[in-house]
């Protein structure tokens, strides 16, 4: 499958409810992702909402699912957004939760206190990706930091 990196998530459901969303590569900005944000979340949502949650197991019924979104127009599109579901996996604190820490945001994933899901990206370059940024060569430096790429 073709597809693009960015557009990789990890989505966190506890007891049947969706919690938490995150890009799967939480080193990594994506320039062209922070303005489709509200389009990707709603995508994932409604298909977590309509074709997994009420099908999941009882024993997967707090679980991790990785996703995958993909474009009938091709990987550096954001139109027509389909959700393909790469894998689901139970939910424990050995697995990788991308933008979130068990330590600060166990409430979080878990949906304590929250009403709806949150949805975390990257949107800005973070300090370690601003500083080698310069000195690398201009086709890294326009994959890593946008440069040259329109949304």
């Amino acid at each position: 499958v073709d597809f693009s990196p960015e557009l990789e998530f990890r989505a966190f459901v506890y007891e049947r409810r969706l919690t938490a969303i995150t890009q799967y590569n939480p080193l990594v900005y994506f320039p062209r992702l922070p303005p489709h944000q509200d389009d990707v979340q709603t995508a994932m949502e409604l298909f977590l909402a309509e074709m997994i949650l009420p099908r999941l197991p009882a024993e997967l019924a707090s679980c991790v699912v990785d996703l995958l979104l993909l474009s009938p127009q091709g990987r550096d599109s954001y139109d027509e957004l389909q959700v393909k579901v790469v894998e689901i996996n139970p939910l424990a604190e050995y697995a990788v939760t991308g933008l979130y820490s068990w330590t600060c945001d166990k409430a979080e994933l878990l949906g304590i206190g929250y009403d709806r899901c949150s949805f975390r990206i990257l949107s800005t370059p973070p300090p370690h990706q601003r500083l080698k940024v310069r000195t690398m060569a201009p086709q890294w430096r326009q994959f890593v930091a946008g440069e040259g790429i329109s949304s």
